[in-house]
């Protein structure tokens, strides 16, 4: 519903009872029409077709000319020569006034000019009316161009979520796994709770193709389909088995348990096809839609194409491969200060400082802070030094060979280097991209500060997983103390029983020979039991082809969990703001056909009905005429709780239009949906709405519709709203059905 239209219509309705009360009951009525113009907030002109009689504070205001200026033209002639439509504003407005003249209110939108020239939107309503023998117009001009602005960053505000979700760099989907769900369930309740799923659909390749292919897509953008080189949703769909390969079977069958498990969130790596048959590695990640973690109806997936970074590491040399994690890859400038000079920096202080190594030797490092960093900095420099308990990092700012201002992490630690007292510096860029572990294996007393100091936690395991050493870090990231890990096996002290097969797993592929090759985002457990999200790098040390050690790094990721999710439910809740009206709290418009579609699927398949109900507030206007729309909104807030404390709980309630609701009753007869009317109606009516000072009561027309075999939501609306407007013809306050 327009509520523009709306209001100008009210307005000029107002304007003209004012004047009838003028004629029926004399001076004093007079009066009060008189305040009622002056006061209106929206500009009013008394008027002929050819000049202004009269108009109202708020008409001299908007155009910013003098009440006898405004007399002197009619409203339209303060326009530019033309309309948006192209047309002369004068002839266009000769027409609306003609037919206003004729008895045909006119409603229309129309650009205006102030007395400086300014063009502005307006919304015109254009009426006749006849006094003591005599016709005139009335024209209510309203400025609509905040409305107007309002709406075309709303409109932005869409082309921008739906740009972001197309372009995003991330394959992103939506899909359907509710059929999958009920197909494993199926399989669980007809073999067992205990059944081993996968050993199952092994020797059931049919049931397991049938899980597959149930997983719909629902929507999914563009990234996505470039990974695997489709031109389109259907034809990924059509082509859905060239993607899947026996090594993706084993994939798909870890994300079936998760389904079958009732998990809400799953995330794993595997190996895919494109269509052209190129080997893809994808991260993928699922979560339900919020309101869908039960039926998984709506699952958000998004699709890392890792195939690049993960052959990339293939390639990489084991010795090339330890000396970038330990130092020059590292997320961490590292370097060796003596008497506070530089005697050593990593590739990553260079490139955070622009320098080379040659530019920063023996240069003093509290020369690269900024002027107010640098008295603070070196006190804790020198605290640190002296041994004092003084934070382990500190947060500072250092600047580049570019005077660019760039904060850190600093962190200092004491060490000999080369027979000498010295300071082991690890400077972290905060500001920007994490990259993989650092340390470096220069020599033997470098090496051994570099992996106690280590910001990131590091133990050395054997081939069969047991613990030999483990940093400070480490113990701090669980909680143990270095008595309690050594000795014991990694796998075990950082799970249960649930989480075990996984580490298991990743233990295995070291022991075959293979290398860890990537970043593992997992969760292991604290000493106190409590779940970490962690990312974890195996490093594996080896000698003659011999594998006499394993590194593993460990990183504590919670800050990043935290961000992804509440991106995930931000972008959730956005999308359900669509769907809602901002008043009541009831589903709008949109939300309500987008379940109704929902529902008409599911009756064809199960080949039940459901019944929907129209309703319209009996008098509305008259409520918004004699108590304002504030008054109509409250009444509208009690009527949506009325609604659904009156109805089921899997009822849906919509605000429709203006004061028009639709409810949708799953599973239910026209007999049914009619006594569900009937009894709302009478809750309604019995209901005393106390607002402000006054106490009254509202009642409401009800149209009642079945559908039936022609499962086509837009005639069973329009049979509702055509019983309900039998239902006003007949009296109001009751209920009609379609078949009435």
């Amino acid at each position: 519903m327009d509520f523009s239209f709306l209001a100008l219509l009210l307005a000029a309705g107002a304007l003209l009872f004012a004047g009838f009360l003028l004629f029926v009951f004399g001076p004093r009525e007079k009066f009060i029409y008189q305040i009622v113009f002056r006061e209106a907030l929206d500009p009013i002109f008394l008027m002929t077709a050819k000049r202004t009689l009269n108009m109202n504070k708020a008409a001299l205001n908007l155009f910013g000319f003098t009440r006898k200026e405004m007399k002197s033209f009619v409203p339209y002639e303060a326009s530019p020569e033309y309309q948006p439509d192209g047309r002369l504003s004068k002839e266009k407005a000769v027409e609306k006034v003609k037919k206003a003249l004729k008895g045909e209110p006119q409603q229309f939108y129309w650009v205006h000019q102030d007395r400086d020239g300014n063009s502005f939107d307006t919304m015109v309503s254009l009426n006749r009316f006849r006094f003591f023998g005599r016709t005139y117009l009335l024209a209510i001009t309203r400025d609509i161009s905040a409305e107007k602005e309002a709406y075309k960053t709303a409109e932005k505000e869409e082309q921008r979520f739906r740009t972001l979700f197309e372009h995003f760099p991330v394959g992103v989907s939506e899909q359907d796994y509710s059929e999958a769900k009920r197909i494993l369930e199926e399989i669980r309740d007809r073999e067992g709770s205990d059944i081993d799923l996968k050993a199952y659909l092994h020797a059931h390749p049919e049931e397991f193709e049938s899980c597959v292919e149930s997983m719909r897509f629902i929507d999914i953008n563009s990234s996505a389909l470039k990974i695997f080189g489709a031109s389109s949703l259907e034809e990924l769909e059509q082509n859905r088995k060239k993607i899947i390969g026996p090594e993706t079977e084993e994939f798909y069958i870890r994300e079936m348990e998760a389904v079958l498990k009732g998990h809400t969130s799953f995330e794993g790596e595997g190996f895919y096809r494109s269509l052209t048959g190129e080997e893809l590695y994808i991260r993928k990640k699922w979560t339900a839609a919020p309101g869908e973690e039960e039926s998984l109806k709506r699952v958000f997936v998004s699709a890392a194409d890792m195939t690049a970074a993960y052959k990339a590491c293939q390639a990489e040399s084991e010795t090339q491969r330890k000396y970038h994690l330990l130092v020059e890859k590292g997320n961490d400038g590292i370097a060796i200060l003596q008497e506070g000079k530089i005697a050593f920096a990593n590739s990553k202080t260079l490139e955070l400082l622009g320098y080379s190594q040659e530019e920063l030797a023996g240069r003093l490092f509290l020369d690269f802070l900024t002027d107010d960093e640098k008295e603070k900095v070196g006190d804790f420099y020198r605290k640190r030094v002296r041994g004092e308990d003084v934070p382990a990092i500190y947060e500072t700012t250092v600047v580049n060979r570019s005077g660019e201002i760039i904060p850190v992490e600093f962190n200092v630690s004491l060490i000999d280097y080369e027979g000498r007292k010295a300071v082991l510096a690890f400077i972290r860029d905060i500001s920007f991209r994490v990259q993989v572990e650092r340390s470096l294996y220069i020599e033997k007393a470098f090496f051994q500060s570099l992996f106690e100091n280590a910001p990131e936690g590091i133990v050395l395991v054997t081939p069969e997983s047991i613990i030999t050493r483990a940093n400070r870090a480490f113990l701090q990231l669980f909680g143990w103390g270095e008595e309690e890990v050594i000795g014991k096996n990694i796998d075990e002290l950082l799970t249960d029983k649930e989480t075990r097969k996984e580490a298991y797993s990743i233990t295995h592929e070291i022991k075959d020979g293979a290398e860890l090759k990537r970043e593992i985002e997992t969760i292991r457990l604290k000493k106190d039991g409590t779940p970490l999200d962690v990312s974890i790098i195996g490093v594996p040390v080896t000698i003659n082809d011999e594998k006499l050690a394993v590194y593993g790094i460990y990183r504590d990721i919670t800050g990043r969990k935290i961000n992804e999710r509440a991106l995930k439910e931000a972008t959730a809740r956005l999308k359900e703001l669509a769907r809602t009206d901002p008043l009541t709290g009831l589903l709008n418009r949109r939300g309500l056909l987008e379940l109704m579609e929902y529902e008409i699927k599911r009756a064809k398949r199960s080949g039940k009905r459901f019944s929907i109900i129209m309703g319209d507030i009996d008098h509305f206007k008259e409520i918004n005429d004699l108590f304002g729309h504030d008054t109509g909104d409250l009444i509208l807030e009690n009527l949506a709780e009325i609604m659904k404390k009156s109805l089921r709980a899997q009822d849906l309630i919509a605000r429709w239009g203006g004061e028009e609701f639709l409810i949708l009753l799953p599973e239910t007869t026209l007999a049914g949906a009619r006594c569900a009317a009937e009894k709302l109606r009478k809750n309604i009516m019995d209901h005393v709405h106390h607002i402000r000072d006054m106490e009254f009561n509202v009642t409401i027309t009800f149209g009642v519709c079945e559908l039936k075999e022609d499962l086509d939501s837009e005639i069973c609306i329009k049979r509702a709203d055509n019983a309900l407007y039998r239902g006003k013809e007949g009296g109001r306050n009751r209920v009609m059905s379609s078949g009435d």
